[in-house]
């Protein structure tokens, strides 16, 4: 995850590939999917484009825990 002035960036890796996605920082929404066991999917879209991360690595807690760090610099708050 990368933000920058303007952009937040989401990089994911699946053993060689690499997958980019950015948004418009003022425009992005980060938001959290309820999963039918009761887990989450942590996501990020704008203008059409979305992108789901962080089930691989971060657990319930953790998601829910970057979601709220990740909304402080997104839409308006920023």
């Amino acid at each position: 995850i990368t933000i920058s002035e303007s952009n937040l960036t989401i990089e994911k890796r699946h053993y060689k590939s690499l997958t980019q996605q950015s948004f418009n920082r003022y425009w992005a929404k980060v938001y959290l999917r309820d999963l039918p066991n009761g887990h989450h999917e942590l996501r990020v879209r704008s203008h059409g484009k979305e992108v789901c991360f962080g089930n691989r690595y971060l657990d319930d807690e953790q998601r829910i825990k970057l979601a709220k760090e990740l909304n402080q610099y997104v839409g308006l708050a920023f």
